[in-house]
């Protein structure tokens, strides 16, 4: 999102650049996203982290300004105390702080959202499973130990 917001319009890549930028900066961003809504846990993050989060911006911010103070060389422009002076610069990067701590509260909210939908979803199938007649219930979710090959298990769980 920093990227689009504020450092695409800075410069336009051509060929490969572009090809680059595109993958960078859209293509696995979105596949990211997919990835987590269709495959990863939901329900588990807590809003403890959205302050974790913040550490690895917090600690490349810190290098950007000691690195340019030293060097005279800012990798972006709102973050140059060059050219806008510190008050500026820190006012920039508070911004940007609570930006990513909305957003990473946002996400925990997502999370927790689609986690409840999850155990929803997962009580409902349970309960259809109680209304099933006994013996089903039993072949279908009944399994019997047994010493070593006398295992018997139904459905997916046969071994």
């Amino acid at each position: 999102m920093i990227y689009h917001y504020l450092l695409a319009k800075l410069w336009n890549p051509q060929g490969w650049q572009l090809v680059a930028d595109t993958i960078e900066h859209v293509v696995t961003p979105a596949l990211y996203v997919i990835d987590w809504v269709l495959f990863g846990p939901k329900g588990t993050l807590k809003f403890k982290s959205a302050f974790a989060w913040l550490a690895f911006p917090l600690a490349y911010a810190a290098y950007s300004l000691i690195h340019g103070a030293v060097t005279g060389f800012y990798p972006y422009p709102f973050i140059n105390v060059a050219e806008s002076g510190y008050d500026k610069i820190l006012i920039n990067m508070a911004v940007l702080v609570l930006v990513f701590l909305g957003l990473g509260v946002a996400l925990i909210g997502i999370d927790r959202r689609m986690g409840r939908r999850n155990e929803q979803a997962a009580g409902a199938a349970t309960q259809r499973a109680r209304r099933l007649p006994p013996l089903i219930r039993w072949y279908d979710l009944a399994c019997e130990e047994g010493p070593g090959p006398d295992r018997h298990c139904s459905g997916a769980s046969r071994q």
